[in-house]
């Protein structure tokens, strides 16, 4: 049975971090005519948002590559046995190289940005402005000519186009469903419809970039709020003699100050919805593990128990650490989300979980493709250069690769 949507979802995902970025990035060099415009945070808003959903387009995208390249042949258990079947040209693996070079690079630029502006403090945001106005122009550059560079493969090389009119009785391999049940089955439906593996690939994506905003939205909301309890001070309170003492000395008076100020003096906490975001960041993980869960057959306790809470499991090292990593990942937005509403000006803390996130956060976007592209079996730092499969898929005929109509001159 064909899938629902054809051949994968990276073509519909991918057009909402591409307009929004340009059309953001246009609006925000433009807005030296409008500084205090509310179109300028409009444009400041869809540059974030494009920036957050460019990550799951990016897993989206590596879904695609694996899609488009393996022609989803259960024989091509590693990345190495997709390279040595040599189902696409040398042309269109060249295209598809840079588009995911440059796409990467562009469009991790534009998220970086983004996110160190918005958990910037206002004196840091104020200095790297145009630094980071920079790097935003560049991203979206340097994310456009990868853009292209798939468009040519596309429209030039007929990468992951359908068989001509001529052959419209056979379905192209790469759109098939993975499902080989015919009996109808509930599993049948949902495979064929949603494609559960397409689907974890694209909310690991979304929890991920999402998991990030936290990060951002946390720091802001620990900095800005320092920030806010200090100019509640008089300056009038600190003395000369006291500027000049030592730092431990001058940061105890400071905090005296502080508590000296009276509650209704101090200036009000900002409204940063850091734990709401943590929250849907939590969502989004579950769903992603729920989802992971059923590609891996797990879809009743006692198989969940056989697979996961048993030392006998049958699970792969890659397996494994892909799980650990996504219960790590939710524990840790979890304690996030309830430092940023209870004690959001605990900035220890802060600063502890929000680079053990990180760092989960890492592990889990190189560990994700690795399984994706080269399979449960291997070593974790890199991918399979001998295929432990017995054979590879020979080569298949020039109709499944080749444009329906002819390539323009040159």
């Amino acid at each position: 049975m064909p899938d629902f949507i054809r051949p994968n979802y990276h073509p519909m995902l991918v057009n909402f971090p591409v307009g929004l970025l340009v059309m953001g990035v246009l609006i925000e060099l433009l807005s030296f005519m409008y500084r205090r415009h509310p179109v300028r945070q409009a444009g400041r808003c869809m540059i974030l948002i494009g920036a957050l959903w460019a990550l799951p387009a990016v897993t989206s995208g590596l879904y695609a590559m694996w899609d488009v390249a393996s022609h989803r042949n259960p024989n091509l258990i590693t990345w190495q046995d997709v390279i040595n079947a040599k189902l696409l040209t040398a042309a269109q693996w060249k295209l598809l190289h840079k588009h995911l070079l440059l796409t990467c690079v562009g469009m991790g630029m534009c998220l970086a940005a983004s996110l160190w502006w918005l958990g910037s403090s206002d004196r840091w945001r104020q200095w790297s402005y145009l630094p980071m106005l920079g790097v935003l122009v560049a991203g979206v550059v340097i994310g456009g000519i990868g853009v292209h560079k798939i468009g040519n493969a596309v429209f030039i090389h007929g990468l992951a186009v359908e068989p001509s009119p001529a052959d419209a009785g056979t379905v192209h391999p790469s759109y098939a469903s993975t499902n080989n049940d015919e009996n109808g089955t509930w599993r049948a439906a949902v495979d064929s419809t949603l494609n559960p593996r397409q689907v974890h690939v694209i909310l690991g994506g979304f929890a991920c970039s999402v998991a990030l905003l936290v990060i951002a939205l946390c720091v802001r909301r620990t900095v800005h709020a320092s920030e806010r309890l200090a100019e509640s001070v008089p300056q009038t309170q600190i003395e000369e003699p006291q500027l000049n003492a030592s730092i431990p000395d001058r940061n105890q008076l400071m905090v005296a100050a502080i508590r000296s100020v009276p509650d209704g003096s101090r200036a009000a906490a900002p409204k940063i919805p850091a734990a709401t975001f943590g929250l849907l960041a939590v969502l989004l993980t579950l769903a992603a593990a729920v989802v992971g869960l059923y590609v891996a057959g797990i879809t009743d306790w006692p198989a969940f128990q056989s697979d996961f809470l048993r030392a006998q499991s049958n699970l792969e090292m890659r397996d494994r650490l892909h799980a650990m990593l996504g219960a790590a990942m939710l524990v840790l937005l979890l304690l996030l989300a309830c430092i940023a509403r209870f004690a959001p000006r605990s900035g220890f803390a802060v600063g502890i979980f929000s680079c053990l996130l990180l760092m989960v956060i890492a592990a889990q976007l190189w560990m994700g493709p690795l399984l994706l592209l080269d399979g449960s079996t291997g070593p974790l730092n890199g991918f399979n250069t001998k295929s432990p499969s017995p054979q590879t898929m020979q080569p298949t005929t020039a109709a499944t690769t080749m444009p329906t109509t002819a390539p323009a001159g040159g």
